[in-house]
């Protein structure tokens, strides 16, 4: 019997060995892994820090989805005098009875269309109200990228601030272990302490590996937004800041009602259809050509007769043609004011939503650093000193660890949550929005 257990005893010691073996073995891959990616990590150190307000006007001065739209919007508005200029006029020569070689008539001509008085001017309408649009769209598209360029570059600042947790839990851990090894070598405690540390720290190793992943992804996405190369680096250089805004929710939808800017085009639209509509029932009235003639007879010097001619167009065949476009004119008059409103109740919702968002992230943002923060910490203080006085198991000890790893991830998410609502507030009341410090 006695020999039994000896060699039972044997056996558990040199599978306890194996496990450690395998534990420190993966340890080692994870941990080397780590180390290559906190090297690439570095080497956005060499370059100047870059503040959030750097980075926006960096945005609007270099992106080219912004470009492309102010071309556009350029474009447009050389449609105006287009559209209120005249028809080209015509000029000509008619010659007739050639005898012996010789001209014997010459008729001279030039002619000018003009439009029912009324239809240049509601052309240059319409073209004025699509550069307004193009314009507004413009600015749609600067609150969106403002937005879009603030939430990536957060997004960024929560993933370091990630990676920074989890290097500091690894310095945690490893005293953890360090103690745990020495507790192991005084008897006092079992090798599973030992293996259960390096287990966590092969689990920070690879969710180091993730962030990490994560990084590139966060650094490539800004640099899209800014026309930079994928893999420029990026040193985050502004930290989130959680202020009150001084605005009630019915102030904000009032604000956007007044200033965002695809209402404003939405509007726009309409008016344009409107001088569309008022274009369309006058073709129903004729336009008029006036044409001057001259003609030279018996090929004699000068000039012997003068015609002059005012004629128009009649629109007889108006229920094929103006009819019909005067009903396609009064549904899309429909249509846009239908769409007005969509966009309307659209941009309440986003208002709404964003405040709530915001509001939920302050009242979160708050709790964590009152409260859920400074506990999770004394938690982790408590149980570092019981286990080091063996007092506490080692298990109590990695779960106060996690806890409080996990909640310090979650306040950083929740003061990028908060910095993403006030972006979409911004983005859909339409301008920017100044807080107060609480």
């Amino acid at each position: 019997m006695i020999g039994g257990r000896g060699k039972f005893a044997m056996r558990s010691m040199g599978g306890q060995r194996i496990a450690q073996c395998v534990v420190v073995l993966l340890s080692v891959v994870l941990w080397t892994a780590s180390l290559r990616a906190e090297d690439l990590s570095t080497a956005p150190e060499l370059f100047p820090p870059l503040t959030l307000q750097l980075t926006l006007d960096e945005a609007l001065q270099r992106n080219p989805a912004l470009h492309a739209a102010r071309k556009q919007a350029e474009a447009v508005r050389y449609r105006i005098p287009q559209a209120k200029a005249l028809d080209d006029p015509m000029i000509g020569a008619e010659f007739e009875g050639i005898d012996d070689g010789e001209y014997m008539d010459v008729e001279y001509m030039a002619s000018q269309t003009w439009p029912f008085p009324g239809k240049r001017r509601l052309r240059g309408r319409i073209a004025t109200r699509e550069a307004e649009i193009a314009l507004a769209d413009v600015t749609a598209l600067e609150r969106a990228l403002i937005a879009d360029v603030k939430t990536a570059y957060f997004a960024l600042y929560f993933i370091e601030r990630a990676i920074e947790i989890n290097r500091h839990n690894r310095e945690l851990l490893e005293r953890a272990e360090r103690v745990a090894e020495a507790h192991y070598a005084s008897g006092a405690r079992s090798m599973q302490d030992v293996l259960q540390a390096q287990v966590e720290l092969a689990k920070l190793s690879n969710a180091l590996i993730g962030w990490q992943q994560e990084r590139t992804t966060a650094v490539a996405k800004l640099n899209a937004l800014l026309n930079r190369a994928p893999a420029t680096p990026i040193v985050i250089a502004s930290k989130p800041t959680v202020t009150r805004l001084p605005y009630t929710l019915d102030e904000l939808e009032s604000e956007a009602l007044a200033s965002q800017p695809a209402l404003q085009a939405a509007a726009l639209a309409i008016r344009r259809v409107e001088a569309e509509l008022g274009l369309a029932k006058l073709e129903f009235l004729p336009d008029v050509t006036t044409r001057v003639e001259a003609r030279q007879l018996h090929g004699r010097g000068g000039l012997q007769e003068y015609d002059t001619m005012v004629a128009v167009n009649l629109p007889i065949w108006f229920w094929g043609k103006q009819r019909a476009q005067l009903k396609e004119t009064s549904a899309l008059l429909e249509a846009a004011k239908l769409t007005a409103e969509r966009v309307k109740l659209q941009t309440l919702f986003e208002v709404r939503d964003a405040w709530a968002r915001l509001e939920a992230a302050q009242q979160a943002a708050q709790l964590y650093e009152t409260s859920i923060l400074p506990q999770a910490e004394q938690s982790l203080h408590v149980s570092q000193a019981g286990y080091e006085a063996e007092r506490v198991e080692f298990l109590q000890l990695l779960e106060a660890e996690r806890m409080w790893k996990e909640l310090e991830v979650e306040y950083h998410r929740t003061l990028v949550q908060f910095e993403t609502a006030w972006a979409d507030v911004e983005r859909a009341v339409g301008h920017t929005l100044e807080g107060v410090v609480p």
